[in-house]
């Protein structure tokens, strides 16, 4: 999805991020509808109400990535919380099944697309403790927002009605005369939500979707510097003991704090801590549960990984190699392999590197890094990447995979991920 932004950046330089805004139209024929007051059904009430999540991240897995967010809107880590009433718009069922089928989609008015952006460069030119929340900016409030029709146009019957009082008008495409929609969803939330949709028309000339897009990807873009180090770590704690998962110095910290004085000297020396989990010991905290800047790319509620292979499959693959790892190996015969006697510095760096844990090894889930701001950077460290993940990062395939790619080798000698 966001890889997309990459190209909006180009669009986006100098003072030309408000251009785009410029198509939006501040005219309206009738006021504005309440979103829940919009259905394909001329008896509109006779449909249940659903409220439709819009940002729909899993909050565990892009834990990092919501921390872009937290900065930029001007929330302190960790206060982001999207079951919020402003991530959730009203809807009738409907026409929530053809948000999901993105037949439409409803994004800011250009005054608040403006003013997100604003406050977004502002946020960003403060220090961390004199940012702005959004609130400030855009408080909690019933906004208006413009219809966008998109597959809509396409289907057999794309007629909606609309219920203002006791009186139901239909509405035909191309939609031009449609309301303004309101509701008490906020714009940050419903502008991530439009450009998710909208970059599927990024490639479209001359529409106004594709104009669209570029106007959402202008407010999406601020967003994907990663926030200062302050913001991330907390204060600097004994920086060059801080462990890289330790985003808050935890571990520095608790040594600090628990550090004998060298002029104590007590007869018999107690210990000033308890037991407790470490981030150090793989043991006590299990895989299952670690967070990384390197999240798998599925959002809540999907049971298969990107590239569709179900888990039995991967079961007995890893059942394959714990067999193989266990027949004994004979010594080669270097007589017969030359090769083994050619000295080899990129070898011998292979030999000094530390073996990775069994179970990271191993893993079944898959962390490899596609790119983008919520998948993250690929330039980001993969000291957690299984034998899996070099092999989709390096082969584009699975080693569980029954069709392996025809071209199965390394076009050089330096380190694929170098």
């Amino acid at each position: 999805m966001l890889w997309l932004l990459l190209r909006v950046a180009i669009f986006c330089s100098g003072d030309t991020t408000t251009a785009y805004l410029t198509f939006l139209t501040d005219n309206h024929m009738s006021a504005a509808i309440a979103s829940h007051e919009i259905s394909s059904k001329k008896n509109v009430d006779s449909l249940p109400l659903v409220n439709y999540r819009l940002t729909d991240l899993d909050a565990d897995k892009y834990k990092r990535q919501i921390e872009h967010y937290e900065y930029y809107w001007g929330l302190q880590k960790g206060q982001l919380d999207l079951n919020t009433p402003l991530n959730h718009l009203q809807l009738r069922s409907d026409m929530a099944k053809k948000l999901d089928k993105q037949e439409w989609i409803v994004v800011p008015t250009k005054e608040n697309m403006n003013a997100i952006i604003a406050l977004s460069r502002y946020n960003q030119s403060q220090d961390v403790d004199s940012r702005r929340p959004f609130t400030e900016v855009l408080p909690e409030v019933e906004y208006e927002y413009e219809f966008v029709p998109l597959y809509i146009n396409e289907q057999r019957r794309p007629s909606l009605y609309i219920k203002q009082g006791n009186t139901t008008t239909i509405m035909h495409p191309p939609f031009d005369q449609m309301p303004r929609i309101k509701s008490r969803a906020h714009p940050l939330f419903v502008i991530f939500r439009s450009e998710d949709v909208l970059s599927l028309f990024i490639s479209e000339p001359n529409t106004r979707q594709r104009q669209l897009t570029l106007a959402a990807g202008t407010v999406i873009y601020r967003w994907i510097q990663p926030p200062p180090p302050e913001f991330l770590v907390g204060p600097d704690v004994w920086r060059e003991h801080r462990h890289p998962l330790s985003d808050d110095g935890s571990e520095a910290r608790a040594q600090l704090q628990t550090k004998t004085s060298p002029r104590t000297r007590a007869p018999c020396a107690q210990p000033k801590t308890t037991t407790r989990p470490s981030i150090y010991d793989s043991q006590q905290r299990p895989m299952a549960v670690m967070t990384s800047a390197l999240p798998v790319y599925r959002l809540s509620g999907r049971r298969k990984s990107f590239n569709g292979v179900s888990r039995p499959e991967l079961v007995d693959w890893i059942s394959s190699m714990k067999a193989q790892a266990n027949t004994p190996c004979s010594s080669p015969d270097l007589a017969a392999n030359d090769f083994l006697l050619v000295e080899d510095p990129q070898l011998t760096d292979y030999r000094s590197e530390p073996a990775r844990d069994p179970a990271n090894a191993l893993r079944l889930s898959t962390f490899y890094n596609t790119g983008g701001m919520v998948i993250g950077s690929r330039g980001s460290d993969r000291s957690r990447y299984s034998s899996n993940d070099w092999a989709m990062h390096v082969y584009s395939t699975c080693l569980w995979s029954h069709k392996p790619p025809k071209s199965a080798h390394i076009r050089s000698k330096t380190r694929p991920w170098a």
